[in-house]
């Protein structure tokens, strides 16, 4: 059966237990690590523990922080390493101070990345003495800044196991195998990296199972939905993840969400999650100074903005969205049919026979298509793209 059709329903969950203290009020910006060490007031390093050396543990442990409006860190959560390292990352991110103005000069709270590389005593002590050192304590190595995006990192820190007997070994029927949300988890990130949505969402419907709390895990479920074009369940868990936690909802995430929205014709309910994903992809652009490929662009999202607008009927707010989705792009034709349309349900005719003839030259379709509802009487037209 097609996950489509499927009417599986996600787990149930309760946000209000691992509900997030930030204010809620207030506007989330993603800060890229660089940006966020250097607005460091206190940035105190961690420990390495103790009974991490018997296992051998070190390497790289990152950690997702929410910061409120005071430069206090309220959420801390260690995503991807060794889970033996966490609870020392995590206890020295807490413990991390910022300078807020150094950001915005509006009230806000922050979301971002530490990373914290961890080294063995051994390791430490096997480094020439005309080595530049960077370790701390001689067991932890100060990060590099990074600007991974921690949403998309590889080991989320719940390693719980599902309560029942635990599977069996297909190859080894006398091995146990303990399947923990990390499994689940950087299962289905694998799938969904290599295009097989229907396992992603097999395996990140186990992730949410195993751990109902996790809104990154809530998050990639919805994008594997949203692929398979199983709209109605793409919303579930990304609305699951907001619920629980948005800081860690991404612009592509909120995209997303509004164009499963605009699939089923919910215009009224796809505005907000798309100005959402314009406000993150324009945050990101501020930070980074950077044209990223990665997610939607601002003339996608405009577009899907314009589209939302006149669905709704808002049809000079559906104009401005086009507007600017045509100066970003002037050879955008389905902006310039948006933008027709909505001229005309505002009554200017002579623009929309100018979007016509923008469409001829673009030797567009779409144009034939905007000439007939040229030609409609203005009580008579389909005003549904």
């Amino acid at each position: 059966m097609n996950v489509a059709e499927k009417s599986t329903q996600l787990p149930p969950t309760s946000a209000e237990g691992n509900a997030n203290k930030e204010d809620v009020g207030l506007p989330v910006i993603r800060i890229s690590e660089q940006v966020l060490r250097k607005a460091a007031i206190e940035l105190p390093q961690p420990q390495y523990p103790a009974n991490a050396e018997l296992a051998r543990a070190a390497g790289p442990v990152q950690v997702e922080l929410i910061v409120d409006q005071n430069g206090v860190v309220t959420t801390a959560r260690a995503t991807s390493g060794n889970p033996m390292l966490f609870d020392a990352a995590t206890s020295a991110a807490r413990k991390a101070r910022f300078l807020m103005s150094a950001f915005s000069d509006q009230p806000t709270t922050a979301y971002g990345v530490l990373t914290y590389n961890f080294a063995r005593l051994a390791e430490v002590s096997s480094i020439p003495s005309n080595a530049s050192s960077t370790t701390i304590d001689a067991r932890v190595e100060k990060s590099a800044p990074t600007e991974t995006n921690a949403a998309a990192s590889p080991l989320p820190e719940t390693t719980r196991t599902p309560t029942g007997p635990p599977p069996v070994s297909n190859n080894n029927p006398g091995v146990t195998v303990t399947k923990s949300f990390a499994g689940y988890f950087n299962k289905g990130i694998a799938s969904l990296a290599s295009g097989k949505y229907e396992d992603a969402v097999e395996s990140l419907t186990q992730a949410v199972t195993v751990n109902p709390h996790d809104a990154v895990a809530y998050t990639k479920l919805g994008l594997a939905y949203s692929a398979l074009g199983a709209h109605k369940l793409a919303i579930t868990a990304f609305k699951q993840a907001i619920k629980l936690n948005r800081a860690f909802v991404d612009a592509d995430s909120y995209f997303r969400l509004g164009s499963a929205y605009l699939a089923l014709a919910d215009y009224a309910s796809a505005i907000d999650p798309l100005k959402q994903a314009l406000y993150g992809v324009k945050a990101k652009l501020l930070e980074d100074r950077t044209n990223s490929t990665a997610g939607p662009s601002e003339t996608e999202i405009n577009y899907a903005l314009g589209r939302a607008y006149y669905g709704t009927g808002s049809y000079r707010q559906a104009l401005k969205s086009f507007e600017i989705a045509v100066r970003l792009k002037p050879d955008f034709a389905l902006a310039h049919y948006g933008l027709g349309l909505s001229y005309l349900e505002i009554g200017d005719k002579h623009s929309a026979e100018k979007e016509e003839q923008v469409l001829r030259k673009l030797k567009s379709r779409l144009a034939d298509r905007l000439t007939g509802m040229l030609l409609v009487p203005a009580g008579q037209r389909n005003k549904v793209f």
